[in-house]
């Protein structure tokens, strides 16, 4: 089961799921909304998030709304795809899909893995695939932390 659901899923915010093409919206103070490639945040303040409830507005917080940016899908899908979800990137495979040559598009990420591997999290023999190892998969957050430029 669990390897059919790791070949046939990907994890989110929200848990695992079928698909990729997610879009959810939060309810409550500071819920989180994902739609049209832009992440929302809800307003924390109770009373702020209830008085634009009672006036018919959304009640997202301006300062914490993000619209994606090409790099930001790539890395996006890099991570929740391939690292959290399969533990494993073809790096060929993955060129084409994004129409971008892996190793150049991710050089300084690479120099980074290198520390993961050394600490067994990862497997670089295969200059053609990245593997995260059983050992890995207990740290793939921390892995996917390289990919991510909001960690930088």
């Amino acid at each position: 089961f669990f390897e059919s659901m790791q070949k046939h899923s990907v994890r989110s915010l929200m848990g695992h799921s079928p698909t990729d093409k997610i879009s959810f919206l939060g309810c409550g103070a500071t819920a989180i909304s994902f739609f049209d490639n832009s992440f929302y945040m809800n307003i924390p303040r109770l009373d702020e998030y209830f008085r634009q409830i009672d006036q018919n507005l959304v009640p997202f917080e301006d300062s914490r709304c993000y619209r994606y940016s090409e790099d930001d899908y790539i890395r996006n899908q890099l991570i929740q795809k391939y690292i959290l979800s399969h533990f494993k990137i073809e790096k060929k495979q993955f060129s084409r899909k994004f129409n971008v040559n892996f190793d150049e598009y991710f050089n300084m990420e690479m120099e980074k893995l290198v520390r993961h591997e050394k600490d067994g999290l990862v497997d670089l023999s295969n200059p053609d695939v990245i593997l995260i190892t059983g050992k890995g998969k207990f740290f793939s957050r921390h892995i996917a932390h390289v990919f991510d430029t909001f960690y930088r």
